[in-house]
């Protein structure tokens, strides 16, 4: 696990191996010279990566010559409430933006939350942040909304 920003995420060998089997950044990606490919990839903000394991193989672009699409996925949090000594109740976002990767435009987006944060919490002296966090959304919930924007699936609610 590699602390980032306001969250720890796992950065598996299998994406690092992804991410530098595609030889290249997202700027890369973004900069107009792909995008005529018919397949995607999963850019988390997050880790700095693309994420391999998010889409099945048949969506999943392997080369650059096959990117058509990205699927950026951006974590935040919003503040459900407070909580009595102190510190905020947050639940996470991810936000995941297609985009063309031919023209750069977002198509399309949708956010996904995460679990509730705990309705209480003992405070504790070695307690350095007292706001506390739901659960992130599950990879299997990234790949649903993922695979709902680039329509090959509906979204559950």
């Amino acid at each position: 696990m590699i602390p980032i920003g306001i969250s720890t995420i796992a950065v598996t060998a299998q994406d690092m191996q992804y991410t530098s089997g595609l030889g290249l950044s997202i700027d890369e990606v973004l900069s107009g010279s792909y995008g005529n490919g018919n397949k995607y990839v999963v850019y988390d903000d997050e880790s700095q990566r693309f994420r391999a394991g998010i889409l099945p193989q048949e969506y999943r672009a392997d080369a650059a010559e096959e990117i058509g699409g990205v699927l950026r996925l951006t974590t935040d949090y919003v503040s459900v409430g407070q909580y009595t000594g102190g510190g905020d109740a947050r639940k996470y976002v991810i936000h995941i933006d297609l985009i063309d990767a031919g023209t750069g435009a977002v198509l399309q987006s949708t956010d996904l939350y995460g679990g509730e944060p705990p309705q209480r919490v003992k405070r504790s002296i070695v307690d350095f942040d007292d706001n506390r966090y739901g659960d992130k959304p599950s990879d299997e919930k990234i790949t649903a909304a993922c695979l709902s924007l680039i329509g090959k699936q509906e979204l559950e609610e």
